[in-house]
């Protein structure tokens, strides 16, 4: 009897587990609990970085200098070299110019020419996310780890205005909510700004975590990243019907994705 208590224990528990890993996990309008997952081929393993035009995404990896244009369903219909390798961080894409950002902070503008021009350099820090604003024509480059001494709770981050191709010369400072995790700052992998609510989204894969924040750079909410599904989340977009895009880049046994969120509200 004590036996078979045992294994009805065991069983409901599991029985529980599996019902509350089911429930729907709904995050300023989006359920995290259902996506569809496009799996990237060999070439995407290392996917670092996206944008997403009507039902074309436009991908880049973190080792190659190239862009890889791909259908809805991520197959690749497309590519084209902009510069040498390197570590390519962060795309996005205005009319016909797509802007990259690598790592040091150079950020280069190419098309499908293949040519490319180096439009700024950002002071010495390690980058790897980056938007476009909705509201101007401004990017926005978030400093991943600063090599300058920044305020605590803060994510630094600098202006870009592409109409002249300038830098602010000094970054402005994203406030963040004083808690331990957060006193050096978020290492964000990768930024976008929702085109309905205007809110801009920020993921971290180092700290396993998406945090939002108004058009004004005001903190609204964060939510935990599953890290089982989220084994690497370095590239984030949104189509313009507002859904949400989100790329892993691979490990050893399995491909890198991206996995897609609709809108529900």
């Amino acid at each position: 009897m004590r036996i078979f208590r045992a294994v009805l224990f065991i069983l409901s528990t599991l029985l529980l587990t599996n019902s509350c890993s089911t429930k729907d996990q709904n995050f300023e309008g989006f359920n995290f609990s259902k996506f569809t997952k496009l799996d990237m081929p060999s070439k995407l393993k290392e996917i670092s970085g996206l944008c997403i035009d009507d039902s074309i995404i436009y991908a880049i990896q973190d080792e190659k200098g190239s862009v890889f244009e791909l259908d809805k369903d991520g197959k690749i219909l497309n590519d084209w070299q902009f510069e040498k390798n390197g570590d390519f961080e962060e795309i996005i894409k205005k009319g016909e110019i797509f802007y990259v950002l690598r790592s040091d902070g150079s950020i280069f503008s190419t098309s499908k020419s293949g040519s490319s021009t180096e439009i700024t350099g950002l002071p010495n820090s390690e980058y790897e996310a980056m938007f476009k604003s909705l509201d101007s024509n401004k990017i926005f480059v978030l400093v991943k780890n600063p090599k300058f001494k920044f305020p605590h709770y803060t994510i630094p981050t600098y202006s870009v205005d592409l109409a002249r191709s300038s830098l602010a010369e000094n970054p402005f400072f994203i406030q963040l909510p004083e808690t331990k995790e957060f006193k050096s700052g978020l290492k964000a992998s990768g930024a976008a700004q929702n085109p309905i609510s205007r809110d801009i989204f920020v993921v971290s894969a180092i700290h396993k975590k998406l945090m939002v924040f108004d058009k004004n750079f005001k903190y609204k909410s964060s939510l935990d990243l599953a890290p089982t599904v989220f084994f690497q989340p370095e590239g984030i977009s949104f189509d313009s019907d507002g859904n949400l895009y989100i790329s892993n880049e691979g490990k050893e046994s399995a491909p890198g994705n991206i996995l897609v969120f609709k809108r529900e509200m």
